[in-house]
């Protein structure tokens, strides 16, 4: 099966190595990309428009940072902006067609990788589009914090121990694409950066860093005193960052969605409630209930982590055997309404399972793409799997 979409990795590999000059001083493999096509009608469309419309007003209403629980309360009350460039929605489309929200991202990978995918597919026009609103979000983002136009002087890409992390290809297909901006762009470990003479960021060469765009995975800055101190004292433009991932990626805001005293104490309208309601899965938290409830439940619920991402440490409750049962409910986690993913069969007659990414900056929707996979989790361990274009 594979052997016929040689061709496809050729090609795409073709134009990674034109479109982004690094690529071609590394030895790297492709990025996880899928060839197929992913067909979503107008009407699936324009309902994610919709929610991510909502979502965004919501967490923009007064009483929202009253009424969410919360350790991370210092984020809320910064000045900051509430926006995070890169951040995704996760959905499912359920046997009825209907969107189920499943996770919500500020730390995303894809984009770029998946924009190639539309090249390869003749998406133009998508294309083009996703590429001009991912600049637009980096301007405004930087002119939102500087007050300035023109372009920042030192921005930085960092992680830990980037060359090691799984998507270091689009680490460096990002330093190529905002180099390409006049934007003199690094990447750069996170381990080395500290605080200047003046309160500010520097790299490693004492120079100060004006814009980071931050994969690091440590959400709230808890390891990392000096990104903490300079985010919160404003000395950096630093995206995606805490508040927004404590607005609206913290796993403990699912819970509150699945909740009707929250919803009903926000000022939204009563549509804008019902397409929460109707999206947002039932999530609560593991001691909400005794152990033995949870057992007898578990085959309708999937388990995550608080602070996991990617995937990590999430379990299918019908796979789980007593033992991981029992670590589950002694760790701080949550339980979520289980919704399968959409599948599709190939030309081979094999079975695919697949999800909708919808990039976002505020509340525009910048680019959809599938996460196209099999198994359990979207792992892209097999042939065939991974970012895929979707069409509409």
């Amino acid at each position: 099966m594979e052997k016929q979409y040689d061709l496809f990795y050729q090609e795409y590999r073709k134009k990674l190595e034109e479109q982004y000059p690094s690529l071609a001083q590394e030895n790297l493999g492709n990025p996880p990309v899928s060839p197929f096509l992913i067909k979503l009608t107008h009407d699936t469309v324009n309902e994610i428009r919709d929610l991510i419309k909502v979502f965004y007003k919501m967490t923009h209403l007064k009483n929202y940072k009253d009424l969410i629980h919360t350790d991370h309360a210092i984020y809320l009350n910064s000045a900051a902006s509430e926006s995070s460039l890169l951040m995704s929605y996760d959905f499912h489309l359920d046997k009825n067609n209907c969107l189920k929200l499943i996770e919500v991202n500020t730390h995303s990978s894809g984009y770029l990788t998946s924009e190639l995918v539309d090249q390869m597919q003749g998406i133009r026009k998508q294309t083009d589009n996703s590429l001009l609103s991912l600049k637009k979000s980096f301007e405004e983002e930087w002119q939102s914090f500087s007050g300035q136009t023109d372009p920042p002087l030192n921005v930085l890409i960092v992680d830990h121990q980037i060359k090691t992390q799984k998507m270091y290809i689009e680490f460096l297909m990002y330093k190529d694409l905002i180099n390409s901006w006049g934007w003199p762009c690094e990447l750069h470990e996170i381990e080395e950066l500290s605080i200047g003479s003046h309160g500010e960021l520097v790299d490693s060469r004492q120079k100060p860093v004006q814009m980071l765009y931050n994969r690091c995975t440590d959400f709230y800055f808890e390891t990392l005193p000096e990104l903490k101190k300079v985010f919160l004292h404003e000395k950096c433009c630093i995206s995606p960052h805490p508040k927004e991932y404590l607005l609206l990626a913290d796993k403990k805001r699912f819970c509150e969605w699945s909740s009707d005293d929250f919803l009903n104490r926000l000022n939204l309208t009563l549509e804008e409630k019902k397409k929460i309601r109707e999206a947002v899965p039932f999530t609560a938290p593991v001691d909400s209930i005794s152990a033995d409830e949870l057992w007898n439940r578990r085959k309708k619920l999937f388990f995550k982590p608080l602070k996991g991402y990617g995937g990590k440490s999430v379990y299918r409750g019908k796979n789980i055997s007593r033992n991981v049962f029992s670590r589950i409910i002694k760790e701080s986690g949550i339980f979520q309404e289980m919704v399968p993913p959409a599948v599709f069969i190939d030309p081979s007659g094999d079975e695919w399972k697949y999800d909708i990414r919808a990039y976002v900056y505020k509340d525009q929707v910048q680019k959809l793409i599938a996460r196209v996979y099999q198994g359990q989790l979207t792992h892209f361990r097999t042939p065939l799997s991974g970012f895929a274009s979707v069409l509409y």
